[in-house]
């Protein structure tokens, strides 16, 4: 069979076509991965955060109608705790995502954050109009697709987040007068 250029050229051109079909495949299929997990990062948020604010706006002011003054329930009126909760239990199904109620200075030890969520809620410090960041970030050796959303004390917190002296009595025995106070608004 005689040697032909004509040949050549079109597994030549073969090649460089199947090579770009596999580049853009690979692209597309990245970008939609990334495209994917951003949305399921949103949408964990956003059920922490509906979580958060139905147990802050409606169960929390029930159960303060309930019980005696002095008296406090987290599985009732701490929106960590109830969202915590939840969310534990939807890890059990999903135990390479990560929900974390992260603080410098937590009531709950469980809730300190990492050297990696420090630099985080250092950066929601020094741009108090910023709430909510997301990107790539290392924890504890493994990469994740993060979103963080900054919850500034307001002053229905304080009571809990403030001055020891004004967090109800149960609080205090329960998690001592350190961890979590002396917090300001914003």
């Amino acid at each position: 069979m005689p040697f032909s250029w004509q040949k050549v050229m079109i597994c030549f051109m073969a090649v460089i076509f199947a090579g770009f079909v596999l580049i853009r495949s690979y692209q597309r299929n990245n970008t939609r991965t990334h495209k994917l997990l951003e949305t399921q990062t949103e949408l964990a948020l956003q059920f922490d955060l509906a979580i958060r604010d139905y147990v802050g706006q409606t169960i929390r002011p029930f159960a303060q109608q309930h019980v005696p003054e002095d008296e406090f329930m987290p599985e009732t009126m701490s929106t960590s705790f109830v969202a915590r909760s939840i969310f534990e239990k939807v890890r059990e199904q999903f135990p390479d995502y990560r929900i974390r109620f992260s603080s410098d200075n937590p009531r709950n030890p469980v809730n300190q954050a990492t050297r990696e969520e420090l630099e985080i809620i250092r950066y929601f410090n020094e741009h108090p109009n910023e709430d909510t960041w997301r990107g790539s970030i290392t924890i504890d050796g493994r990469q994740y697709q993060a979103r963080f959303h900054a919850r500034r004390m307001q002053a229905s917190c304080l009571q809990c987040h403030g001055d020891p002296a004004d967090a109800p009595k149960s609080l205090i025995a329960r998690y001592g007068d350190q961890g979590g106070f002396h917090r300001t608004i914003g």
